[in-house]
């Protein structure tokens, strides 16, 4: 997960949600895992999940966001 913090320092701008993975077969591997995850996030209301990881990453890095 990326954080995406605006231009003031104190607000974020966007969240980025990634995973690596290694395939030989790239077209299958987002067909077939990566999008059905992505939705999975959406659909399955897994909001609380992906808050709580931005508000762990917030606060490991509080002291770099307070002016």
């Amino acid at each position: 997960m990326q954080l995406e913090i605006g231009n003031d320092g104190t607000t974020i701008e966007a969240v980025v949600i990634f995973e690596d993975k290694a395939t030989t077969d790239p077209r299958k591997m987002i067909g077939e895992d990566v999008w059905p995850s992505i939705e999975g996030v959406e659909a399955v209301g897994r909001v609380t999940e992906v808050a709580h990881e931005a508000t762990g990453l917030l606060e490991a890095h509080q002291r770099t966001f307070l002016p």
